[in-house]
């Protein structure tokens, strides 16, 4: 089991214990598994984490923008 805390620094860690495996299986063959998977001690700080989604502009809005900047360019001619 290890500390889980999600919250402001202020309450306390929360102990997680994952489920217990059910059994083993009875079908297929055993295989050696490598995994790359390591225990990691994080200092107490702060930690942020953003979502971003980013879509494009609708194809209209930029043609528009295609059109606009010829025009602008055809009017700066020397």
């Amino acid at each position: 089991c290890w500390e889980l805390n999600s919250g402001p620094l202020e309450e306390q860690p929360v102990l997680f214990q994952p489920p217990r495996r059910p059994g083993l299986g009875t079908v297929g063959k055993p295989i050696r598994l490598l995994a790359n998977h390591f225990q990691v001690q994080i200092p107490k700080i702060d930690v942020y984490h953003y979502d971003v989604d980013i879509k494009p502009e609708k194809r209209r809005l930029g043609r528009r923008l295609l059109r606009s900047s010829s025009t602008v360019r055809r009017s700066c001619r020397i």
